[in-house]
C-alpha cells in the first residue's frame, strides 16, 4: 500500500556458510532456536527439522542473524504475492556465520556485535583449485536446486543462483575460470528444473561483471556466464561509489556546490570514481589525488570502467593478454540481453 509504483518482489532466503575456504565450506539452513514448538507446521528445510538444523551464532544471548525460513513459510510468500500481482523472484542467500576481526555497534546502545564476512571472499586456498571448486558446488549445487524446485511448484516469475561470489569466479587454473563454468552448469541443471518460462539469472557484485584486470592482461570471465542460454539477464549488484563530496571547503569537487543535492549526485552516476578516475590506495584516496581512466593503446577505456555499464553492454569484449587486444571478442554479443540491478 506505501509503494503502489512496485511491480517487482525479490524474496530472500538465506542458508549459512562455514568458511570461507571454498572447500570447507558447508552451505545449510539454519535456526536461531533449537527447541522451539510451532503450530499448526513445523519448521522443515529441504527435509531437515528443526532439532537437526545448524543453530547460528550469538552474541551475548542474542542471535546474530535471523534463521532460514520453513519451506511452507517461503511457499506462502510466493503464493500470497503473486496472488496480489507482483513479478516474484526467489533470491536463495549465503550469508557467512563466522566471527570476523572486528565488532559493529550496536544501534541500539549494547554490547557490540560481531562482524561476519562477505560471501564475495570464499575463495581456493593453496592446493588444486579445481578440486577446491568442485567441493564447493557440490555443496551449493543442492541449495539452489532445493529452491528452483519450490520456484516451479509455486509458480514463481524467476529465480537467482548466486549472488557476489567473486573471489571464486575471478580464481583462474591454467588460465581457465572453473568457478564460472561451474556457474553455467548449474544455471542448465536449474533451468531443466523450472522449464522455460522462469527467467533465471546471476547476481554479479559491481566489481565483478565486467573485466577483470591483472596487470596487462583483461579477461571477461563472466561472459560465457551473461551469453549462456539459460540465463535471461544480467544481474548487477550495485554499490559503486555514489560520489566524492568531503566535508570541508577545500576538496576536490567543493566547486560543484551542494553534495547532497540530486543534481550532483545524479551526475555521479556516470561519472567521477570509477567512471572518469580512480584512487589508486588510501592514501591517494585521503589526499584525492585522482588518476584518470583512459586507454592510450585502443580506445576502450569502458574496460576498465566498473560504473559504465551501458558501454560494457552495447559494445564487444576483446580479451588482452600482456596488453595485447586479441582478434576474437568473447561470447558477449552487444546489447544480446537486458542489465536488471538486483540490489543497489
Amino acid at each position: 500500500a506505501e509503494l503502489p509504483n512496485v511491480s517487482r518482489v525479490n524474496l530472500v532466503v538465506a542458508w549459512f556458510g562455514s568458511d570461507l575456504r571454498c572447500g570447507e565450506c558447508l552451505i545449510r539452513p539454519g535456526v536461531e532456536i533449537a527447541d522451539k514448538a510451532t503450530v499448526p507446521l513445523a519448521w522443515s528445510v529441504a527435509g531437515v527439522n528443526r532439532g537437526d538444523a545448524y543453530v547460528v551464532s550469538t552474541t551475548s544471548g542474542r542471535s546474530n542473524f535471523g534463521g532460514t525460513p520453513s519451506d511452507n513459510s517461503v511457499r506462502q510468500a510466493v503464493e500470497m504475492l503473486a496472488a496480489r500481482g507482483y513479478h516474484v523472484t526467489l533470491y536463495p542467500f549465503l550469508l557467512m556465520d563466522i566471527a570476523g576481526d572486528n565488532a559493529l555497534p550496536d544501534p541500539y546502545g549494547g554490547e557490540a556485535q560481531a562482524a561476519f564476512p562477505w560471501r564475495g571472499r570464499i575463495t581456493p586456498v593453496e592446493g588444486d583449485v579445481d578440486d577446491q571448486i568442485d567441493m564447493f558446488f557440490e555443496r551449493y549445487r543442492p541449495f539452489i536446486l532445493h529452491y528452483a524446485e519450490i520456484a516451479a511448484d509455486t509458480g514463481a516469475d524467476g529465480i537467482l543462483f548466486g549472488s557476489e561470489l567473486v573471489e571464486l569466479t575471478r580464481a583462474t587454473s591454467g588460465g581457465a575460470y572453473p568457478a564460472v563454468e561451474a556457474l553455467r552448469v548449474l544455471a542448465s541443471d536449474v533451468r531443466a528444473v523450472v522449464g522455460s518460462t522462469l527467467e533465471i539469472s546471476y547476481a554479479a557484485d559491481w566489481t565483478e561483471y565486467g573485466a577483470h584486470v591483472v596487470g596487462g592482461d583483461v579477461a571477461f570471465p563472466l561472459d560465457t556466464l551473461w551469453a549462456d542460454a539459460a540465463i535471461d539477464y544480467v544481474g548487477l549488484d550495485w554499490y559503486p561509489p555514489m560520489a566524492d563530496w568531503r566535508d570541508s571547503d577545500d576538496h576536490a569537487d567543493a566547486a560543484v556546490g551542494g553534495g547532497r543535492s540530486h543534481a550532483y549526485l545524479a551526475a555521479n552516476i556516470a561519472e567521477g570514481e570509477a567512471f572518469d578516475w580512480y584512487y589508486p590506495d588510501d592514501e591517494a584516496r585521503l589526499a584525492q589525488d585522482r588518476v584518470p581512466i583512459i586507454d592510450d593503446a585502443y580506445g576502450e577505456p569502458w574496460v576498465f570502467r566498473q560504473k559504465d555499464v551501458a558501454a560494457w553492454w552495447s559494445h564487444q569484449h576483446f580479451p588482452r593478454v600482456g596488453g595485447v587486444r586479441a582478434a576474437i571478442s568473447t561470447a558477449w554479443v552487444a546489447g544480446m540481453k537486458p542489465v536488471r540491478f538486483v540490489e543497489m
